[in-house]
């Protein structure tokens, strides 16, 4: 089993393992006391020891990178288009039709089975850790921690992504939509402004729209992260996404919401280094996107733009 391992400094000499492994390793709490059940889950110099272990300098700290939780989804060798890959991460292109985790056990076609199928051919530990979610018809960059370990890192560090949506009619050259969100009493999954709903804020940008003023498409950054946000917001201000029939929105040349993460930013759960990611948009998506959109710099621009003018969530 792949471990990781750190030495003690001089600096948290006398300190207790427990203390330790929260920080500055980063682990969470269930993760600690997942690791104290498991052999050999929690190591110094070799040797298994409680939490209450009182560290010296020099000392090495040892605890288990595989999953700490048995399996239950499928392995699948399905192939994926990996945009990213080391001992700690895995980023890829998310393709559409394609849910994130199976709808009940055992369920293949999820996004799960191809991920541990990877990881299987490779020989690494299998364990699920997405980031976040994407919707089943959401394409773009789809990040994995690799263990239980790397997924408590990125907890408290969320990754700031970029989407590019193409949408109906003509939307403001900028804007932010604020409408609280709550579940659609219907029962059918959807998600509609309500007074009584969770606060969400959803900051865009147009990069075009069409001579007919047909459709638009449009740069995305949400300082709050709801169900169907976006799909939602630009829903109740009359422009739905295109390809997104369950809002309304009209097909064209769409048969799934044209919803893509393009760009993002992640600080690595290792050294807390900032990883730059790109992923051109779909090949089907319209030609009216400018040419520099095809590139990464736009979405750089945009997103340091974003976290200055959309920083704080609605109130």
């Amino acid at each position: 089993m792949k471990r990781l391992t750190v030495s003690v400094g001089q600096e948290d000499a006398g300190r207790r393992l427990g203390d330790y492994l929260r920080n500055p390793m980063g682990c969470s709490k269930r993760l600690v006391s997942r690791l104290k059940n498991e052999p050999q889950g929690i190591m110094v110099n070799g040797l298994q020891v409680t939490v209450r272990y009182v560290l010296a300098a020099g000392d090495r700290v040892s605890i288990a990178q595989g999953p700490v939780r048995p399996l239950t989804m499928p392995v699948e060798r399905r192939p994926l288009e990996i945009i990213y890959e080391d001992d700690f991460l895995l980023v890829i292109n998310k393709p559409p039709q394609t849910a994130m985790y199976p709808r009940y056990r055992g369920e293949a076609g999820a996004l799960s089975g191809a991920v541990l199928g990877h990881l299987a051919r490779h020989g690494e530990p299998l364990g699920y850790f997405p980031h976040y979610r994407l919707d089943r018809d959401t394409t773009g960059l789809a990040v994995f921690a690799k263990s239980a370990w790397a997924a408590a890192r990125l907890a408290g560090q969320p990754a700031r992504k970029v989407y590019a949506a193409e949408v109906f009619g003509q939307v403001p050259a900028a804007g932010s939509l604020t409408l609280p969100l709550a579940k659609d009493v219907g029962g059918l999954g959807r998600i509609w402004a309500h007074h009584a709903g969770k606060p969400a804020r959803t900051c865009f940008q147009r990069a075009f729209y069409t001579d007919d003023r047909l459709f638009s498409g449009a740069l995305i950054y949400l300082p709050t992260g709801r169900r169907h946000q976006i799909r939602a917001h630009f829903a109740q201000s009359g422009h739905p996404l295109l390809g997104d029939r369950a809002y309304g929105g009209p097909l064209l040349h769409h048969a799934h919401p044209a919803l893509h993460v393009p760009y993002l930013q992640v600080a690595h759960p290792y050294d807390g280094r900032t990883l730059s990611l790109f992923h051109p948009l779909p090949a089907s998506w319209s030609s009216s996107w400018p040419p520099a959109y095809r590139k990464e710099a736009p979405y750089v621009d945009y997103l340091t733009e974003a976290l200055c003018r959309c920083a704080s969530p609605a109130q």
